[in-house]
């Protein structure tokens, strides 16, 4: 459905509710009563009036926007988020996250590079919102120390989304240097913490191959066996995987997150 047939058709739905709210008390009451309801009532009609003007408002706002989206013109789209975003300083979520998903759609990893260091000077939270998004470049390309130095930084961050996938991309960094004794500890923590399937079925997966050395390991990565193979976990741990289509990150990591599964697998 087009994107103005939307607009309409919910306008059309606020208007009627608005006016049946309105115009209900007239044919139900009377003439008598109505003023009287309205008079005791208004904030509620106005308050109401007030959320149609302002969604409106809003879609005029981001019109072009919408329309570039709906016509899938990307390099015009792209064009037109740098210039509010680089231009004229609206360093707005929606734009911030719009503009990311083209780059992404578009390959343009060093425009990915270019508004992390942008932001970084300008409202870093943002990229800390988005760090799956601006992890792509860095997962992607040979340079394990830039990663290092990048992950490391976001997970100092107090306010980090995503905080269990960016450990694990510390985790991998660091073994792409051979800092493997850090990214264990890593790992561990990652492993006595972790919440989401994924990253803990990787966050195992990587483990195993400390547990040849380490039989504290080993046992740790049993236990974390048996638990993601519990019937209700893996419901969970498929779920997850099936969904992955919205994360950049584990479309990327898809093949080793197969390696993952099927290793995980193999002896159930």
């Amino acid at each position: 459905m087009k994107f103005k047939t939307i607009l309409v058709l919910f306008n059309v739905v606020l208007i009627f509710a608005f006016l049946s709210i309105l115009l209900l008390p007239l044919i139900i009451i009377g003439s008598d009563f109505f003023f009287l309801f309205v008079s005791r009532n208004w904030y509620i009609l106005l308050a109401f009036l007030i959320v149609i003007i302002s969604i409106n408002i809003y879609f005029a706002m981001k019109w072009k926007l919408f329309n570039l989206l709906e016509e899938e013109k990307w390099d015009a789209l792209i064009d037109y988020l740098e210039e509010q975003i680089y231009q004229k300083g609206k360093m707005y979520r929606d734009f911030i996250k719009v503009l990311l998903n083209t780059y992404l759609i578009t390959s343009r990893l060093e425009s990915i590079r270019k508004l992390e260091v942008y932001l970084g000077e300008k409202k870093p939270g943002l990229i800390n919102r988005y760090p799956l998004a601006f992890s792509v470049p860095y997962l992607l390309k040979s340079e394990p120390k830039e990663a290092e130095k990048f992950f490391g930084k976001l997970l100092s961050a107090g306010n980090l989304a995503e905080r269990e996938w960016i450990k694990w991309n510390y985790a991998f960094a660091l073994m792409q240097e051979k800092q493997f004794d850090i990214a264990r500890e890593e790992l561990l923590e990652l492993y006595e913490n972790g919440r989401k399937f994924i990253p803990f079925l990787l966050t195992l997966y990587f483990l195993n191959s400390y547990s040849r050395y380490d039989e504290s390991i080993r046992e740790k990565v049993e236990r974390g066996k048996e638990k993601l193979l519990l019937e209700k976990n893996m419901k969970k741990l498929n779920r997850e995987i099936s969904s992955s289509s919205e994360n950049m990150e584990a479309l990327i990591l898809s093949q080793i997150i197969e390696e993952a599964y099927n290793w995980l697998n193999e002896r159930k």
